[in-house]
């Protein structure tokens, strides 16, 4: 059963889910890096990019929690939290909404072998318990599950509002990555500014992010009812 924190705050994926880095493997999300690359959705341009994990909005390998196991017409799968948020519609129009409102015959936006973006259909749901719960964010707020595309966020059900909170923590993941770099260049001139190493960060705390969690709490009293689960 979900922690009463978890079904709070939290939204994400299980750790069997998978994602693709920029060096082309494959990673399940429980293996997967804050630092790495991973195929992503920019917000702007509506185009495939990598982005960079930044941090784990929540991350527990031995929280049991309830999912949703979504089965695609093309016979891809991907299992989510209800409250998490998905992009559903066409490539022209699409909007993000919870997990749980995704119905059998709903679109849903995935990258094919090509690594564009098209539809598949919903053709089953299935509630089930696992354990692990998994849920990285990167730069531009979204990723790429299973080819299937998803918001980083939760609980909100606003990807822009989500997004523009979390511009705080992309600033200081911003300014840390220019030190690092700096004294990557300091140490050794040979390596220019693009060439530089991004640092990767194999330990992290369980549970739900401390930004995120204060974000939500706040949210609850900020936003009205419809923007909050």
């Amino acid at each position: 059963m979900e922690s009463s924190q978890a079904a709070k705050y939290g939204g994400c994926f299980s750790g069997e889910n998978t994602v693709l880095t920029s060096l082309g493997v494959r990673r399940k999300l429980s293996e997967l890096q804050i630092g790495e690359k991973i195929l992503s959705q920019d917000p702007t341009t509506q185009q495939l990019i990598f982005s960079e994990v930044i941090l784990f909005l929540d991350y527990n390998p031995i929280e049991r929690r309830e999912f949703f196991k979504f089965f695609l017409l093309s016979g891809r799968t991907f299992i989510v939290t209800a409250n998490h948020l998905v992009l559903s519609g066409t490539f022209k129009k699409y909007r993000t909404v919870y997990a749980k409102k995704i119905n059998i015959g709903d679109n849903l936006l995935v990258s094919d072998s090509n690594n564009t973006i098209v539809e598949d259909s919903v053709v089953q749901i299935k509630p089930i318990i696992k354990t692990g719960v998994y849920a990285p964010l990167t730069k531009v707020g979204t990723l790429v599950v299973n080819d299937i595309i998803a918001s980083c966020y939760a609980t909100v059900d606003s990807q822009s509002l989500a997004h523009w909170a979390f511009l705080p923590v992309r600033l200081v993941w911003n300014i840390k990555q220019s030190l690092f770099r700096f004294w990557s260049i300091i140490n050794k001139p040979v390596i220019s500014w693009s060439n530089a190493p991004t640092s990767v960060t194999s330990g992290r705390p369980t549970g739900v992010h401390w930004y995120a969690r204060m974000l939500y709490a706040t949210a609850n009293y900020l936003l009205p009812s419809h923007l909050y689960q």
